[in-house]
């Protein structure tokens, strides 16, 4: 029991606290656009909303959707295929 709630404690406390919020946000939604939206929207793990900001949740979309459909490998071999990498030199 003591070690339960030692478990629970950490997790309601900085890091994992974030982390709990996350993963509440993944398994309330139903498609990527959801999960993204409802997480860049919450104000409480961010500091503010993030929802706003012009073109991120279209992009967070992109890369949720990379990452389950093709894997982790794939999305991080995607990166500097980017166009805006591209223009850096960033590879």
């Amino acid at each position: 029991m003591a070690r339960d709630r030692r478990e629970s404690d950490r997790q309601t406390t900085g890091p994992g606290r974030a982390f709990a919020r996350l993963e509440r946000h993944w398994r309330t939604a139903t498609a990527p656009q959801g999960l993204a939206a409802s997480a860049l929207a919450d104000a409480d793990l961010w500091g503010l909303s993030l929802a706003g900001l012009p073109g991120l949740l279209d992009a967070t979309t992109r890369w949720l959707v990379l990452l389950e459909r093709d894997g982790v490998d794939a999305a991080l071999d995607a990166l500097p295929c980017m166009p805006q990498h591209a223009a850096t030199g960033r590879t």
